[in-house]
Order: C-alpha cells, then structure tokens, then sequence
C-alpha cells in the first residue's frame, strides 16, 4: 500500500478541480468565429448520377437551402460514372 500524506493528497485535489474548471477558463474561439464568403462567390459540386431518385433530390434541396443561407451559388451536376473521371480531370 501507498502511503497518503497530505501534499499528495492536495496535488491530488488541485488536479481535480483543475480538470474540471479548465474548459470554463479556456475561451471558446470557434464559437466566436463568423465565415462571411466572398462577393459572387460560387461552388461546382461534380457527382455521380443518382442510384436512388429520392437521395438525389434531397441532396439537391440542402444544395438549394446552402445557397440561400449562405448566398453562395452552387451548380449541381450530375454525370455517370464513367464521365465521372474525364470530367473531373479536366475540371
């Protein structure tokens, strides 16, 4: 057995409430961060064709409520997968 003397005992307890304190005294700088894009900015999201109808339009409808949050335009394409590596090559 380990002998507890009261220094160890105090280290201890300091190192607790340290632990447990530390986030409150760290300050949360993500938090405060604010993204503005650029003027005209624009996306180009180059995907695979939909295997699945409703997949496609549900990306489609969160591509559609990312442009109007963020007024940042986005031109959804969608090619098979065999276009896919030459279009991309040349993007």
């Amino acid at each position: 057995m380990s002998n507890f003397d009261r220094r160890s005992v105090l280290k201890a307890g300091l190192g607790g409430a340290a632990l447990l304190a530390g986030p409150g005294i760290v300050p949360v700088r993500a938090a405060e961060w604010t993204n503005t894009p650029e003027p005209n900015a624009s996306i180009r999201v180059l995907r695979w064709k939909q295997f699945i109808q409703a997949e496609f339009d549900k990306f489609a409808e969160q591509t559609k409520a990312f442009s109007e949050k963020t007024g940042v335009k986005v031109k959804l394409e969608a090619e098979s997968w065999e276009d896919i590596r030459p279009k991309a090559a040349g993007a």
